[in-house]
């Protein structure tokens, strides 16, 4: 799947995951803001000597719409209540769900200088128990691994000492993590984790990405034939494999060879605005899913997936065959092959679901009213799982309904 937490507001027109967007203003201060008699932990090694595979373009195999949604099986929200002080309000707490186990997932609250409480859930919010508390400062936002759930970084957002903070088993104990880079997504294979990092680079920043083997205490740089300042915006790695795939602003790059050589994904349109990948579990070849707009100027979406690694593209039947189209913002793609979109219903959003190999989608019911913004799918040992949380209230870091936050069983 696509997307570790839940949604808080957009960018370049598609939703971002929850604590990312945070973690993303969060990171660059901690990356910015280090005092002058800090001693960085982590350092990079020399560029290494790497080449790029050019593509061609794919054909693009149309696949026409059957009729307007049926109905499927509504989704049942349940409200997973958080204790007072934690949820998701913005420049004080954060929330971020596991995305390789759909049931777990953190929350940082309001503390004090050099102390922020945490707690997790590992029943989908029912319930919720303390970790002990990150040494960073009093607003926070998280981090937690897309492969691994007991990895976690906490960061602060601005108050207190600055910093971040890391733990590798699910809070119950932290080790500050000072340095040069600001960690924004992680993905850890054995004793290995790859990750997107910030820079500081004059009077700003830039993103890398690296890999640690020893507790990402220290990186090594890896997309030397990407640039350093390449957009980085998400990533996925194959544990069966180590190949790592990366999505860039509108483009997307793979390597089997730890970075030594990057074949870019060839996209059947130019112009993607939005990215979804099956989160593989075995040798395989990427499943991906690429949103491009329909018209230039016009809002309406159209979506096309690769089941090969970008050799082949099939485009989706349109959620709407007719007058009135609609804008999908892609939620996740299951194991069974389908496809997870949420769209505008009137003045509401609501969740839908299009079959492997189908031509007519079904439509799963509404989003819960006080968290009409954004909608996640994550897997789980105990079955897959569903969050919804609501949008930014002013779209530009307004605190959002810090207990609109919501869970359902994957139906299917």
């Amino acid at each position: 799947m696509r997307r570790s937490g839940g949604v808080r507001g957009q960018d370049s027109g598609r939703w971002v995951p929850l604590g990312v967007a945070a973690a993303l203003l969060c990171l660059v201060l901690a990356a910015c803001g280090q005092r002058a008699s800090a001693t960085p932990r982590a350092t990079a090694t020399a560029m290494r000597t790497a080449t790029q595979v050019p593509t061609a373009t794919p054909a693009l195999t149309v696949l026409q719409p059957s009729g307007p949604p049926v109905k499927g099986i509504t989704v049942a929200w349940w409200h997973a209540n958080l204790p007072a002080g934690f949820g998701m309000a913005s420049h004080v707490a954060d929330l971020h769900v596991a995305a390789s186990d759909g049931m777990t997932a953190y929350s940082c609250g309001m503390g004090s200088a050099g102390h922020t409480p945490v707690i997790v859930t590992h029943d989908r919010g029912a319930s919720w128990a303390r970790v002990a508390d990150a040494p960073v400062g009093s607003g926070c936002s998280m981090v937690v691994d897309a492969l691994n759930p007991r990895v976690i970084v906490c960061c602060d957002y601005g108050y207190g000492p600055g910093g971040q903070a890391i733990s590798t088993d699910g809070g119950a104990s932290w080790r500050f993590a000072g340095g040069q880079y600001g960690i924004v997504q992680t993905a850890t294979v054995g004793s290995r984790t790859y990750a997107i990092l910030t820079a500081a680079a004059g009077n700003g920043v830039v993103n890398r990405m690296g890999e640690s083997d020893d507790g990402m205490r220290t990186w090594r740089m890896i997309d030397s034939t990407l640039g350093g300042d390449s957009n980085y915006r998400w990533m996925w790695v194959n544990p069966a494999t180590g190949a790592l795939l990366v999505e860039t602003l509108g483009g997307m790059w793979g390597t089997t060879s730890d970075g030594t050589q990057w074949a870019q994904i060839p996209l059947p349109i130019a112009g993607a605005v939005d990215f979804q990948v099956q989160q593989p579990v075995s040798v395989q070849p990427w499943h991906i899913c690429a949103a491009y707009f329909a018209t230039s100027g016009d809002n309406t979406t159209s979506i096309a997936c690769t089941v090969d690694s970008g050799r082949t593209w099939v485009q989706q039947p349109a959620l709407l065959p007719t007058a009135g189209a609609a804008s999908e913002d892609m939620v996740g793609m299951p194991a069974d092959g389908s496809l997870l979109v949420r769209a505008a219903a009137g003045s509401q959003l609501a969740l839908y679901r299009l079959p492997a190999g189908a031509s007519r989608w079904q439509a799963l019911g509404m989003l819960p009213a006080d968290s009409n913004g954004g909608v996640m799918y994550a897997p789980s040992a105990a079955g897959a799982c569903l969050w919804s949380f609501a949008a930014e209230s002013d779209g530009g870091g307004g605190a959002d309904p810090a207990n609109a936050v919501y869970s359902a069983a994957y139906p299917y």
